[in-house]
C-alpha cells in the first residue's frame, strides 16, 4: 500500500451551495484505499461511481488477505479500521454508501453522471451496494 498522501489545498469557499460544492471538488486530489485484490462489491461500487463520474482518482491497496491488516495511518486517519475508504483533500470517508453518496453531493450532476435518484425518497430505497456495482 502506498503511504498516505498529503492533503492539498480546497479552493475558496462560495456563499450559496453550488459554490460551495465547487468549493469542495475543486482539483483536490481523491484517492481511494480499497482491499487489495478488488474482490467485493463495497469496493467496486466507491470505483465505478469514481469511474462514471469521470473523476481523475488515484487508490491505494491494503492486502488484508495476506494478514496485514489495514494499516495504522489508515484507521489514524478514518477513526475506524475499514476500507473502502475515500480520501478528498484532508477529508476521510469511510463506508460504501456513505462514499458514494458524498460523491453525488460534491460532483453533481448535470456536471458529472447521476449515481443515485434525485428524489431523497426513492434515493433511500436505493440498493447497497447499487446494481451496476456488482456486475
Amino acid at each position: 500500500m502506498s503511504t498516505l498522501a498529503r492533503p492539498a489545498t480546497e479552493g475558496e469557499q462560495g456563499g450559496d451551495q453550488h459554490e460551495l460544492e465547487s468549493a469542495y471538488a475543486g482539483d483536490v486530489q481523491l484517492t481511494l484505499y480499497v482491499e487489495g485484490y478488488f474482490t467485493n462489491t463495497w469496493d467496486a461500487s466507491c470505483f465505478v461511481a469514481l469511474t462514471e463520474k469521470q473523476l481523475e482518482f488515484t487508490t491505494a491497496r491494503a492486502l488484508l488477505r495476506d494478514h496485514q491488516g489495514v494499516p495504522q495511518g489508515l484507521t489514524d486517519q478514518t477513526g475506524i479500521g475499514r476500507i473502502p475508504a475515500l480520501q478528498h483533500g484532508d477529508f476521510w470517508i469511510t463506508e460504501s454508501q456513505a462514499i458514494v453518496e458524498y460523491l453525488e453531493d460534491t460532483f453533481p450532476p448535470p456536471g458529472h453522471a447521476r449515481m443515485l435518484p434525485a428524489d431523497l425518497r426513492e434515493r433511500a430505497r436505493a440498493p447497497n451496494p447499487p446494481p451496476y456495482a456488482r456486475s
